[in-house]
């Protein structure tokens, strides 16, 4: 796997004091502990290689590392922190004149503003990250760009635009074989659903979704498309389902590490709580 890869690689790099590949692996290894939700790990060794970069002066790998570690903070809910990495990230890569490493900054600070639901500075962000795809031939990190204007346009209420972006967006996910792309249409496709008070067809996107991240064994993604369906029970005023969904969200942020840890997370499962008392507190009294 590519875990005992990166693992290896570590082992074989510490005797010789070859630091720069020991740092290259650790980097790796905790985007990809990341991308499994371990949370805790991957900050350690992204910080760790982070140092290591520093040392060496390597504007290259400090680069990647401050992008890794910028995306497990937007993942976390941390939008301080994710904002300086990715910065931080975008300015090293620009002042190398190194466009590939720039369109991924630019693709991650519009998903950052999309996620603070500020479409209007997501929008700019994308949009030089778009010609910067074109420019360098990254085709497939266009159906990336398209699925985050389209979340862009989601947020602004422009559900047509919207939907067209990540149907664009769907057709190059797919030819790529992306599954973790696809994961992200159905649920932005269930949102725009949701948006539109379409049930059935809601319900259908966003459980496509779930089993898909569940296939990739990827906790995030499961923990957002949970929060989502929080959202789809209670619009629907389905307070059993929408309490059983928050339950199975905290079991897998408790299993990540995360549930105590990012105040965004914190304020989500207050928001639901709070709804679900509201809601039950309602139903007493009617009674």
């Amino acid at each position: 796997s590519a875990i005992a890869q990166y693992r290896q690689t570590i082992r074989l790099a510490c005797p010789i004091g070859d630091e720069y590949n020991k740092a290259r692996a650790c980097s790796n290894l905790g985007f990809l502990y990341a991308e499994l939700g371990y949370w805790w790990r991957a900050k350690i060794l992204c910080c760790y290689a982070l140092a290591i970069f520093e040392q060496l002066n390597s504007n290259h790998g400090q680069a990647h590392t401050e992008n890794h570690l910028g995306i497990l903070y937007i993942w976390q809910g941390h939008w301080e922190l994710a904002q300086q990495h990715l910065e931080r990230a975008c300015e090293i890569w620009q002042g190398m004149g190194d466009n590939h490493g720039l369109l991924y900054g630019l693709i991650n600070l519009g998903s950052l503003y999309d996620d603070m639901e500020r479409p209007d500075q997501a929008l700019p962000c994308l949009e030089k990250a778009l010609y910067l795809a074109k420019l360098t031939g990254e085709e497939a990190q266009m159906a990336n760009i398209h699925m985050n204007i389209g979340i862009a346009y989601r947020l602004k209420e422009e559900l047509d635009q919207a939907e067209a972006y990540i149907w664009q967006a769907e057709v190059l996910f797919r030819r790529f074989a992306n599954s973790m792309g696809l994961a992200q249409v159905q649920d932005n496709l269930g949102l725009i659903r949701l948006k539109r008070k379409k049930w059935p067809e809601a319900k259908s996107y966003l459980s496509s979704a779930l089993a898909a991240w569940d296939d990739l064994g990827n906790n995030y993604g499961k923990i957002r498309t949970l929060a989502y369906m929080v959202e789809y029970e209670l619009a629907r005023g389905s307070r059993r389902q929408a309490a059983r969904q928050l339950a199975e969200m905290e079991r897998l942020m408790d299993l990540s590490g995360q549930h105590n840890q990012s105040p965004y997370w914190q304020s989500i499962l207050a928001k639901y709580r709070r709804s679900l008392s509201d809601r039950s507190t309602s139903d007493a009294a009617a009674d």
